[in-house]
């Protein structure tokens, strides 16, 4: 298994990431942009093994202040901060124009979206799953200086307060975890890995509910879909509790009808539907991007 690697930005930032193929001939690109509570390792761990036997070659990495990168260059997590970093990334490991294909989840989706507007030569198929920008429940929003004081002189308690929250929080997202030991062990891994990071991770939690615009995309969304190229597909789980389905499922049918761009529902999953349903999911990502899914509506 291939090292992830430390990338050094010009600002002096550091980005953890990872490319893998299987093979000796290059074939297409697949980059995945994680959520804002994991790490990509994490995140994807369960897709990434389909496209690399697909034959794509396949770029993560951390975003600032998640899994191993560091904080965000003055620490600022807005859009054009964290598309900044994934666009200096793809340049550093030589992505080229066109037959590349980006997929985001939750905030990678917001990401991606940004990224895909200001750059739309570099990608032919830009998946969304579980996306933010329409309608999704945010984390509570604390002034700065109640988030600076509770870190300086109560971390110990935010630490643990943060710990059973999350672990919660986390749960709550499946639909059934039960006895699952993978889904235990996964949620485990991946709230004792931010856990592990200290204030570092709960500031750029902070920042980025503050900075990035979470429900106000929806302009975004609807001036990339009304292009030929890249084609989207949005991916939504019928049970997510943090990205309500149903308005999001209509505003994303109004959007792409008459369109080639592909709007898929996953029964039976919530908001991590890339653990829950990963065979599906997975499946549902190659069959659009390999030309084999029809189109949302005829």
């Amino acid at each position: 298994m291939p090292e992830w690697d430390m990338f050094k930005h010009s600002s002096g930032a550091m980005t953890n990431y990872r490319v893998q193929q299987r093979g000796t001939q290059r074939g297409r690109n697949a980059i995945f942009i994680q959520g804002m509570l994991s790490s990509s390792y994490v995140c994807f761990s369960e897709i990434v093994d389909h496209f690399l036997d697909a034959g794509y070659r396949v770029v993560q990495y951390d975003l600032w202040g998640r899994g191993r990168s560091s904080m965000a260059p003055g620490n600022r997590y807005d859009s054009a901060a964290l598309r900044c970093q994934l666009m200096e990334l793809l340049s550093h490991v030589g992505i080229g124009e066109h037959h590349n294909v980006l997929v985001g989840y939750s905030l990678g989706s917001g990401i991606a979206a940004f990224s895909s507007d200001s750059n739309r030569n570099i990608f032919s198929h830009i998946i969304f799953v579980g996306p933010i920008g329409v309608c999704c429940r945010v984390p509570i929003r604390l002034p700065n200086w109640i988030s600076e004081f509770l870190l300086r002189y109560f971390y110990g308690l935010v630490r643990k307060i943060h710990i059973m929250v999350a672990e919660w929080a986390t749960r709550v997202e499946f639909v059934d975890v039960g006895s699952n030991k993978a889904i235990i062990q996964w949620i485990a891994a991946n709230i004792r890995l931010h856990a592990n990071r200290g204030r570092e991770f709960y500031l750029a939690l902070h920042n980025t509910t503050r900075q990035f615009p979470f429900n106000d995309m929806k302009q975004l969304y609807k001036k990339i879909s009304e292009r030929k190229s890249p084609r989207l597909m949005v991916m939504l789980s019928e049970k997510d509790k943090k990205i309500p389905f149903e308005k999001n499922y209509r505003f994303f049918k109004h959007l792409f009808y008459g369109t080639s761009h592909l709007l898929v529902a996953i029964p039976g999953a919530g908001h991590w539907m890339l653990i829950e349903r990963s065979h599906e999911v997975a499946g549902q990502m190659l069959s659009f991007c390999n030309g084999h899914s029809h189109t949302a509506y005829d």
